[in-house]
């Protein structure tokens, strides 16, 4: 799909004011959620099964390491997405909060335009730092917006989130179901 300039400029800033981000502060204390887990590839991988000493899943584990960053486990009607999209199957990245963010699910594609997808990358960078991608350091946009979804969480909910985050990594680094 050919965008205008114009149009490229409008989705940049859309994505800009609906993605929801996790909160510098706790991607600071952790970055990978869940170390064992990556993507499944394909149709030969089944979910939920060990390869290669990785524990391969669809989105499940990302999905929730990024809703307990952000406070709200339960929410329906949105869909975590990865900024390094190429990233997915390896587990440095798969559950890294850093590579997260979550939007409505009817605009996940728009995250994947490539004009969109290079804000995403730089914004992550903005707010984290590098996530070690072989040393890449994503480079400003063109057009990059001025204004982000902003939110304000208490230091004590901060606390309590990467507390709950850290508990994940250490009791379920493979993301085992609980209920198996």
């Amino acid at each position: 799909m050919e965008l205008t300039r114009e149009e490229e400029k409008f989705f940049i800033d859309f994505i800009a004011k609906i993605a929801i981000w996790t909160d510098p502060r706790i991607v600071k204390e952790i970055q990978v959620v869940y170390p064992l887990t990556r993507r499944k590839s394909g149709v030969k991988e089944k979910r939920n099964t060990v390869v290669n000493g990785l524990r391969v899943w669809d989105n499940q584990p990302a999905r929730l390491a990024l809703r307990i960053a952000l406070g709200h486990e339960k929410t329906r009607g949105v869909c975590t997405c990865h900024i390094f999209q190429e990233t997915v199957h390896d587990p440095r990245y798969f559950s890294n909060l850093a590579n997260l963010i979550e939007v409505p699910k009817d605009f996940e594609s728009l995250t994947e335009l490539e004009c969109v997808n290079r804000v995403l990358m730089y914004r992550s960078y903005e707010l984290y730092g590098p996530i070690d991608l072989n040393g890449e350091v994503p480079s400003k946009p063109q057009y990059y917006p001025r204004k982000w979804r902003t939110y304000e969480i208490m230091p004590k909910e901060v606390k309590k989130r990467i507390e709950k985050l850290k508990r994940q990594r250490r009791t379920r680094p493979e993301f085992r179901r609980l209920n198996l």
